[in-house]
């Protein structure tokens, strides 16, 4: 079982959950969305929900606009923030739990303001594995047989 903490600062509504819109998501090869959006105003701070190694800065025009990765080795998962206004991190940097990771935005292939919140498990070397999926290897970060949320902001509605 993967365990994540919190993701965000805030208290913010889901706004589009896992494998939603299918036909959106057709022309990127995906069965549907391929994580989680929550509905946080531009500049919300977002932080590391494990400990591990930031593996991607990366700065789309579409997709997943400004977007950071970081990988769990230890859980053997990955996880991403999408749509971002900045990155406080920096490629291969070891980041903690709860350790500001950026800002949150509307960038990329975004309709308005959120994050979208992605997570994928991994083998040991970190690739994504089970991508055929439907969803190049993304899972629901809110499949409670998966994962395992520990909230440690009281406010958070994270399950």
């Amino acid at each position: 079982m993967i365990e994540l903490r919190d993701i965000f600062v805030g208290d913010f509504r889901i706004s589009q959950k896992f494998g939603a819109r299918p036909s959106v998501y057709k022309k990127w090869g995906l069965n549907g969305h391929d994580g989680v959006d929550w509905a946080c105003p531009n500049g919300t701070k977002l932080v590391s929900p494990v400990d591990g190694i930031v593996i991607a800065v990366k700065h789309d025009k579409g997709g997943y606009g400004t977007h950071v990765k970081i990988w769990d080795k230890g859980q053997r998962a990955c996880v991403l923030f999408g749509h971002m206004k900045s990155v406080n991190v920096r490629l291969w940097q070891s980041v903690k739990v709860g350790q500001l990771v950026g800002l949150s935005d509307n960038t990329g292939y975004s309709t308005g303001a959120h994050l979208h919140f992605g997570l994928c498990q991994t083998n040991s070397f970190g690739f994504r594995i089970n991508r055929n999926n439907g969803y190049l290897g993304w899972v629901n970060p809110l499949d409670r047989k998966l994962v395992k949320w520990v909230v440690t902001n009281p406010t958070s509605p994270i399950p």
